[in-house]
């Protein structure tokens, strides 16, 4: 594998998508930003644990849609809150099909903190089939990313799986794309050896646009095939590093709010593996 770098390669500025490598974004979301410097913290008891990701479907809002939590087994969990009047999930899902084919991609997305991504040709195959929904093409499909969270470069390996796979009851699940869409990771950071489950809900809102409802569940994985906290025994994950993941997702999603309606008005009628550059 070639060094990665934040900055583009002289090959990636070639890139019809370099022009995005500067382009600047709006405003961070303000509710998500003003909830960050007030610092909440919640108690369990007003959490989403692991167990109760079904509640996420529930009409209205939960007690805990910005902040961090602590919970008794050594995990923890933030929630964020990205209003996004002008994408729909058929975008959001084109986008995460998209990203992962070439670093470039993944570095316009947040230049200094994405360093790369990648997939194999086998799941760009699956990605590509123009016979599956873009929601479907995701599940089961792996991918790798290189970024830097607020704790240091980490590389992360994704596995996108089925909803039901995490205990979302698929009766009462949003029927994709009309009444909402959720995207779920399950990923495994091989630095901290530091398992992730996380969860990202794009709820269209009745006055037009979405709404992006994330819930990242920091220790926990799949052990035989079951939800389980995968921290030793008295380890807890600490509150600083539940703040600096919440910090970059705020990053992250208030500049996809902005950039992905450009990205989708001018590629998503190309094939996903359009204008890739050889190193």
């Amino acid at each position: 594998m070639q060094e990665k770098t934040l900055t583009l390669s002289d090959q990636e500025k070639k890139s019809p998508y370099a022009k995005y490598y500067d382009w600047k974004h709006g405003p961070l979301d303000e509710a998500a930003v003003a909830a960050y410097n007030e610092d909440v913290v919640f108690d369990p008891s007003q959490a989403t644990s692991i167990s109760q990701v079904n509640d996420l479907l529930k009409p209205g809002y939960l007690p805990m849609e910005l902040g961090v939590c602590q919970f008794p087994d050594g995990g923890g969990v933030f929630a964020n809150h990205i209003m996004m009047p002008e994408v729909t999930p058929e975008m959001f899902t084109w986008f995460m099909c998209w990203f992962p084919f070439e670093d470039v991609r993944y570095k316009i997305w947040v230049p200094g903190a994405h360093y790369a991504a990648s997939v194999s040709d086998e799941m760009k195959s699956i990605l590509m089939n123009p016979d599956r929904t873009f929601a479907h093409k995701l599940r089961g499909t792996k991918r790798m990313i290189c970024e830097d969270m607020g704790g240091g470069v980490g590389t992360i390996n994704m596995t996108w799986v089925c909803p039901a796979e995490i205990g979302f009851d698929m009766a009462v699940y949003p029927k994709e794309p009309d009444d909402g869409f959720m995207v779920l990771v399950l990923g495994a950071n091989d630095e901290a050896k530091l398992n992730i489950i996380l969860c990202h809900y794009l709820r269209p809102l009745p006055s037009g646009g979405s709404e992006l409802r994330s819930r990242f569940w920091v220790g926990y994985g799949m052990e035989k095939g079951k939800l389980a906290c995968k921290l030793p025994p008295g380890r807890q994950i600490p509150r600083e590093v539940l703040r600096y993941m919440w910090n970059h997702n705020i990053l992250e999603y208030s500049r996809l709010r902005d950039i992905l309606p450009l990205l989708y008005k001018e590629f998503s009628d190309k094939p996903l593996d359009y204008g890739m550059v050889q190193e």
